[in-house]
């Protein structure tokens, strides 16, 4: 019925749980991956598993997917399924050749990946170590069954960056019964294999989208948001198919029909409303991290997110009241001990700054690389150019896309009267990501000595970039006077 197939559209396209990866705040990859994983599944069914140009394009965008995020690796499995499912064995012997193009790219495609990454998933995860498998697995039973189903149904009380509380025992009633609702789920799926195929086929494919990020391998964070994009399709699917069931069931009861297209028009107003509050939300980015820290506080970055939406606005009194926040509910954290040295080195209080920059020991490369650049801040400010630069040289050796030790470089230079270097310096850094305001704006300040003109434009840049950038729109307003 093409009515509740459009319904299973509009509740994609207005579903708040898919704000986060629609509006770009985090994990674009997995908005591409999807929309690439639909159209390679479309053209594959469509195709009739024919040699031919559908099929091809199928393949490739296949391919397209997993280089784009690892989600993809389900394809063929789901494949499979279908075609077992709606054509049966027969046809799903006849289709094997061509389906075996999906399953061959697979091993090169991890492969690949060893040879990049020296790993077949995305990094080697810290999780592994620090969480475990066993311990992964047993805390997604609750967050898969217990937060992402039920906030499909009612999407209330998100999270942009949510509590990462994880599970040692199955021996939890969170666990048992998240348990509970899935195995439910499999059940289903397979007593009605062929019985009630599209409700059985939405289960599976449920739960085969999110086995890559909800299963065994660890990943830091127990619980985020855009995670369900990849299964929103299969809710989707069977939430109208089960509106078509009962309008279908009812219709010869005519008082019914106008009252179920009226509750499916009042649930898309529903979700709409809060998709355009949940966006309005997602505009701010200060509102966003208030609203992240006031629902929960399992997390150091949380404060440290905040801290810096108050340091891009020049409110270092909240910044600073913000981690002393965190510095309370976490110690000696990592995370917010190096946010506190970048509240104290923005306000120039270096003395404070070296002082926590002390108690830290950094065991992480993203920390190591931030130590780094914090301690050639401090050379820098006591004269010794060398000893900072080495720093500086250091931080980048660990992360070469840190922003704040390349900008520092810059300044650096420009301080031992190495102008032109530091120009070209700044340069370089934006041919090779022209997205990063605070290039533009350190290369506009060291403009401003020689050419006006350039200075304002860079300026400018930096404005469109980061409308937000306090520092650009205080040097835009006193060249303007």
């Amino acid at each position: 019925n093409k009515k509740f197939a459009a319904i299973g559209s509009f509740i994609f396209a207005l579903h708040p749980m898919n704000v986060e990866t629609v509006t770009y705040i985090s994990s674009r990859s997995t908005g591409l991956a999807v929309f690439l994983y639909l159209l390679s599944f479309r053209m594959a069914i469509s195709s009739g598993f024919v040699l031919g140009l559908r099929f091809a394009v199928s393949l490739f965008a296949f391919i397209l997917a997993l280089m784009t995020k690892e989600i993809a690796v389900t394809l063929p499995l789901l494949l499979v399924i279908f075609t077992a499912q709606f054509d049966g064995v027969k046809k799903l012997r006849k289709a094997a050749p061509m389906l075996g193009f999906f399953w061959l790219v697979l091993p090169v495609y991890f492969l690949y990946r060893i040879a990049l990454l020296g790993h077949p998933m995305e990094v080697e995860s810290a999780a592994v170590e620090k969480i475990g498998w066993v311990t992964y697995f047993i805390t997604q039973m609750e967050v898969v069954g217990l937060k992402y189903i039920p906030r499909l149904f009612v999407p209330v009380y998100q999270v942009f960056d949510g509590d990462s509380m994880y599970k040692t025992s199955f021996l939890n009633v969170g666990v048992i019964s998240g348990a509970a609702i899935l195995l439910f789920m499999v059940y289903y799926a397979v007593k009605n294999f062929r019985n009630n195929r599209v409700f059985s086929f939405a289960f599976l494919w449920f739960l085969t989208a999110l086995s890559v990020t909800s299963s065994f391998y660890p990943i830091l964070d127990a619980y985020v948001e855009h995670r369900i994009y990849t299964a929103m399709p299969a809710f989707c699917l069977a939430a109208s198919y089960a509106g078509y069931f009962f309008y279908v069931r009812y219709s010869i009861y005519k008082i019914y029909k106008r009252p179920i297209l009226a509750g499916v028009a009042l649930i898309l107003f529903v979700f709409g409303s809060l998709t355009y509050m949940r966006n309005n939300l997602f505009g701010n980015t200060i509102l966003l991290w208030e609203d992240t820290v006031s629902k929960t506080r399992a997390k150091s970055r949380i404060y440290a997110g905040l801290a810096y939406q108050y340091l891009k606005k020049g409110d270092y009194a909240k910044a600073e009241e913000a981690i002393i926040f965190g510095k309370t509910a976490f110690g000696d954290d990592t995370v917010i001990q190096l946010a506190y040295c970048w509240i104290l080195g923005a306000q120039g209080k270096y003395a404070r700054m070296e002082e926590a920059l002390s108690k830290i020991k950094p065991d992480r490369p993203a920390y190591q690389s931030d130590y780094y650049n914090y301690k050639g801040l401090l050379e820098g400010q006591k004269g010794n150019t060398e000893e900072a630069m080495r720093y500086f040289k250091k931080s980048l050796a660990i992360r070469k896309d840190h922003v704040d030790a390349r900008t520092n470089i810059a300044v650096l230079l420009e301080r031992s009267g190495k102008h032109r270097k530091a120009v070209n310096w700044l340069r370089g850094a934006i041919e090779g990501n022209p997205y990063v305001p605070d290039f533009h704006y350190q290369l506009a300040n060291l403009y401003l000595k020689e050419d006006r003109g350039m200075a304002i434009s860079e300026y400018r840049l930096t404005v469109e970039l980061d409308p937000f950038h306090v520092g650009a729109k205080k040097a835009l307003q006193k060249i303007s006077y």
